[in-house]
């Protein structure tokens, strides 16, 4: 609007920025922000961008960080978007847009070729987003373990981050793919987590020094609930920091969050029941498909190879109908990735591959079966490559566990 002004933060916006944050979100995620402008644990505050009123006073703020992405053998830069906050008197005037084109321009600059973002339904879809995958379910829990003998659990310091951050890596081992943290990360998080109300615990058995489980609980009490989410190596491990939670969380009810398929998992699912919400999923914004899938030819090729169509050889058309990309395989092997400068208008019509731009990233991150993404977007559909199109892009697990 006129009179506004949008630039990059400088420390002098630092405390502007946390007070927006706390005034918006509450004094939890204005906790977080100061800590990152603290340096604690050497995470970095990331690349923050700030919108001014006529007085010079901030009304909006967000911030960039820079990841790894690991797509199976694979890893990609990664871009996340962040701390989106906006005094309520300034919204749906455009700030929050003028904010995201700044950074996505910066990340065109510096080379990501994923960009995530968490928020409220359906608003990051009009700034090209699409929902590529749920990162963890929530479940109520109602019959919490007895906590299992045998084990110790304590809080974790700034001495256990390279333990963290190893544990974490080797829960991720099992998904396809993973959102990477170093031990700074992880620092950062054991560091600050206090300051927001936040416990940071470790699962080991008595006499032994590995740690056997991690998990995060934040207690809510302005929304009546305590919230925890970890991993860990075996079932009583689960079971272990679970109960832990519970007794953490009080007289306050109590929701886990699940990651797919392992032992904290099978605890957490044990022991409640799935509220599914309006919105669970991760927004991710590709900003050149041609280039992320090139990319990942090496994990496309593993899985055409290991196909029944490894012998088999031509061209995959995908139509995303303002814009197009070509993939040829010959053999077991993805052996180019071009972008299609005439796709297909109307590629459903003729039985080609049809995938809506917003579509596009449930693919790559494998949220559905190809079959399923077909039945909930009418502009998703590939009739003569169903095959190759199911061999080609799985349905896949995926952690995006972060400090965040």
């Amino acid at each position: 609007p006129d009179g506004y002004g949008l630039r990059a933060a400088t420390p002098a916006d630092h405390e502007a920025i946390v007070a927006v944050n706390t005034e918006v979100f509450g004094p939890r995620e204005g906790a977080a922000v100061r800590h990152l402008f603290d340096g604690g644990g050497g995470y970095g505050p990331g690349e923050w961008t700030v919108v001014t009123d006529p007085d010079g006073v901030v009304v909006s703020a967000c911030t960039r960080f820079d990841h790894r992405l690991r797509f199976g053998s694979v890893e990609v830069p990664a871009a996340q978007i962040e701390f989106v906050a906006t005094r309520p008197e300034i919204r749906r005037r455009g700030v929050v847009r003028a904010q995201f084109a700044h950074h996505h321009a910066r990340i065109d600059e510096l080379g990501a070729l994923v960009v995530i973002v968490t928020g409220i339904p359906y608003l990051y879809r009009r700034l090209g987003y699409g929902y590529a995958c749920v990162d963890r379910a929530s479940h109520r829990i109602v019959d919490v373990p007895a906590p299992p003998p045998g084990w110790v659990l304590t809080d974790a310091s700034p001495g256990d981050a390279e333990a963290i951050a190893a544990g974490i890596d080797r829960g991720q081992a099992r998904c396809d793919i993973a959102l990477r943290h170093g031990a700074e990360a992880w620092r950062w998080l054991v560091e600050g987590a206090p300051t927001w109300q936040e416990q940071v615990r470790l699962a080991r058995r008595i006499g032994e020094d590995e740690i056997r489980g991690i998990a995060r609980t934040q207690v809510r009490a302005d929304e009546g609930h305590a919230a925890t989410w970890g991993w860990a190596v075996d079932l009583d491990a689960g079971r272990a920091l679970l109960a832990d939670a519970a007794a953490t969380a009080g007289d306050l009810e109590l929701h886990a969050g699940d990651r797919a398929r392992d032992a904290w998992g099978v605890a957490v699912r044990a022991a409640g029941y799935h509220e599914p919400t309006t919105f669970e999923a991760v927004y991710a914004r590709i900003p050149d498909p041609v280039r992320l899938l090139d990319a990942l030819r090496p994990v496309l090729s593993a899985r055409l190879a290991a196909s029944p169509l490894a012998a088999e050889a031509g061209e995959l058309a995908i139509s995303f109908y303002d814009d197009g990309v070509v993939l040829a395989y010959d053999r077991g092997e993805v052996t180019e990735v071009r972008r299609d400068p005439e796709p297909e208008l109307d590629p459903l019509d003729d039985d080609a591959t049809g995938v809506a731009p917003d579509a596009f990233p449930a693919l790559v991150f494998g949220r559905f079966t190809t079959e399923e993404l077909a039945r909930r977007h009418d502009d998703v559909g590939y009739v003569d490559q169903r095959a190759l199109m199911d061999v080609l892009f799985p349905r896949q697990d995926v952690s995006l566990d972060a400090p965040l």
